[in-house]
C-alpha cells in the first residue's frame, strides 16, 4: 500500500515539472516564445467561414445598445448571400467582433442603417477601412434613411486624412484611394436591392421621434431573415416577417428599467431616471 502511494506520489511530482518545465520553455525562452507565436499567428490568420453555403447565413457581431455593456459590440448583424457580405447597422465595437470570428469583409457589398442612432452607425468607417484594406472591389455602399448621406460624408470627412496616410505607405496598386471612399444612398421603403439572387426589402418601423427608421427583409434562395432595428410592435413588422425563417428584434424588459428608473431616483441621479424613463415607449 506504502509502494502504491509512493508512486502516485512520483507520478504527480513527475507531472508537476512537465508541466512546469513546459510553461517555463513556452513563456521563458524565446524559442518557446516563437512558437507560441507562430501558432497564434496561424490561428488568427486561418480563420473564416466553414465550406461554401449557397443560402443565407446570420452572425450577431454586436447586441448592445448606447450603455455600456461589458464583452458586447453594439448592434449589428452581419449576413451572407453565397458569396457576399451585407451589413445591417454597424455599432460600436462591430467590425472588431467580424474580424475576429474571421468574416469575410472583402467582400463586403453595402451597410444598411435602421436608423442614425450612435449605437448603430459607431462602427461604419472601422468596416470600410477592414474591407478596402482586405480588398474589397469596389467602394463601399451605406444604404439607409434620410440623412445617412450626411453620416456618411462626415466618416469620410473624418477619416480622409487618416485614408492618405494609408494610400502614401502601403501605395495605390494595394489601396485604390476611391476604395477607401464611401458612397451614400438614401432609401424609402420598398425593395431597396437586388444583387445576384439575394433582395433587401425595407419596410417603415416605429422609434419616434426617430423618424424615418426602418426594418429590412432579406430574401434569398427560399429563405428569409427580417431585421426588425428598434422600434415597438407594428403592424409593418408583422406583415413583414410573415414567413420569414428568422426574424431578429430588439427587446426591452418594462419591469427591469422602471426598477432601474426607481434605483437611479433613488440614489439622487435625476439624469439617469429621466433617460431611463424616456426609452420605455420606443423599444418593443
Amino acid at each position: 500500500m506504502a509502494r502504491l502511494g509512493t508512486l502516485a506520489l512520483a507520478s504527480v511530482v513527475a507531472v508537476a515539472v512537465l508541466v512546469g518545465g513546459g510553461y517555463w520553455f513556452l513563456v521563458r525562452t524565446a524559442t518557446g516564445q516563437d512558437f507560441l507565436l507562430d501558432r497564434v499567428a496561424g490561428a488568427a490568420l486561418a480563420g473564416g467561414l466553414p465550406a461554401p453555403f449557397d443560402g443565407l447565413r446570420v452572425f450577431m457581431c454586436g447586441t448592445s445598445g448606447p450603455l455600456v455593456a461589458p464583452g458586447r459590440a453594439q448592434t449589428c448583424v452581419a449576413i451572407t448571400a453565397g458569396d457576399s457580405l451585407y451589413l445591417f447597422d454597424a455599432g460600436e465595437g462591430s467590425a472588431d467582433v467580424a474580424q475576429v470570428h474571421g468574416l469575410p469583409t472583402e467582400t463586403l457589398r453595402a451597410i444598411f442603417v435602421t436608423h442614425m442612432h450612435s449605437d448603430h452607425i459607431a462602427g461604419i468607417n472601422n468596416f470600410n477601412l477592414a474591407s478596402w484594406v482586405q480588398g474589397r472591389k469596389a467602394p463601399l455602399k451605406v444604404m439607409g434613411p434620410a440623412g445617412i448621406e450626411r453620416v456618411v460624408a462626415g466618416f469620410n470627412e473624418a477619416f480622409a486624412i487618416d485614408r492618405g496616410y494609408r494610400v502614401a505607405h502601403h501605395g495605390e496598386d494595394l489601396l485604390p484611394p476611391a476604395l477607401g471612399v464611401m458612397h451614400a444612398e438614401v432609401i424609402a421603403p420598398g425593395v431597396v436591392l437586388e444583387d445576384d439572387g439575394l433582395q433587401v426589402t425595407a419596410f417603415a418601423v416605429d422609434h419616434g421621434p426617430v423618424k424615418p427608421a426602418y426594418g429590412f427583409r432579406i430574401d434569398y434562395r427560399g429563405r428569409s431573415v427580417v431585421v426588425g432595428g428598434d422600434t415597438i410592435a407594428t403592424a409593418n413588422l408583422t406583415a413583414a416577417a410573415k414567413d420569414a425563417d428568422l426574424l431578429l428584434h430588439d427587446a426591452l424588459s418594462l419591469p427591469i428599467i422602471a426598477g432601474m428608473e426607481a434605483a437611479a431616483r433613488s440614489a439622487g441621479r435625476i439624469r439617469a431616471a429621466t433617460i431611463l424613463h424616456d426609452i420605455q415607449d420606443y423599444h418593443a
